[in-house]
């Protein structure tokens, strides 16, 4: 299948130069074998021009972003590249990586989870806290490489991460109670939020309607267990 047939399509070269990049950040040269290197089967790709091609439309698609410059001699410059947090989604979707694996991942890398500011410490516990429902919302159609830009992607993942939470009544019930009470959330008529129906309603009247409509649908939907 060629990238004319098919607009965000990724090469298998290009899925192996992203799974390298789970353990760091990397520049052009760590990704092919040099000439007379023996050891060939250690890098990603075969050859210096199947890395830059696939640097650059990862790069064109944000799955990797240019993460540090070194200058060298002569002017040269080495560009690092590294995992972006859509990168790491496509990874788990892919069945590259596991759901868990992938929180400990972006710790490591320090790869930042976009989310609508208000609620990114929120997203920021449930990805950290409950990996395998976190990344387990981003089915199918929730990550179009072409379409989704970043601004989408924070309202998507602020609502994958609200979801978690949701869903935590059934999952660990105490836990639930525990974290909210915590997170010491005064209400306006001076109680502390400590249910799941406060949670709920509180939710519907703030948070939902930050969300475009068909984001608000899949919440819907979500929440209905369909």
């Amino acid at each position: 299948m060629s990238r004319k047939k098919k607009r965000g399509y990724v090469t298998e070269s290009e899925k192996r130069i992203l799974k390298a990049l789970t353990k760091g950040a990397k520049w052009l040269y760590e990704l092919y074998p040099k000439k007379g290197e023996k050891e060939r089967g250690k890098y990603p790709v075969g050859s210096n021009k199947t890395a830059l091609q696939g640097l650059k439309h990862l790069n064109k698609l944000g799955l990797i972003e240019l993460k540090k410059e070194l200058s060298e001699l002569r002017g040269r410059k080495r560009k690092f590249y590294g995992l972006t947090f859509k990168g790491l989604v496509y990874l788990v979707k892919q069945n590259l990586i596991d759901k868990k694996e992938a929180s400990i991942i972006r710790e490591k890398n320090n790869i930042e989870i976009p989310a609508i500011p208000m609620f990114h410490s929120l997203v920021v516990d449930m990805e950290k806290n409950y990996p395998e429902i976190f990344y387990g919302f981003f089915g199918e159609g929730v990550l179009d490489l072409e379409t989704v830009t970043n601004e989408l992607l924070a309202s998507i993942t602020t609502l994958i991460g609200f979801i978690t939470f949701l869903t935590l009544p059934k999952v660990n019930p105490q836990h639930f109670k525990r974290y909210i009470r915590g997170k010491d959330i005064v209400l306006s008529d001076g109680t502390v939020l400590e249910d799941y129906e406060t949670a709920i309603k509180l939710f519907y009247a703030f948070g939902k309607p930050m969300f475009p409509k068909w984001l608000q649908e899949s919440l819907e939907q979500a929440l209905k267990g369909e």
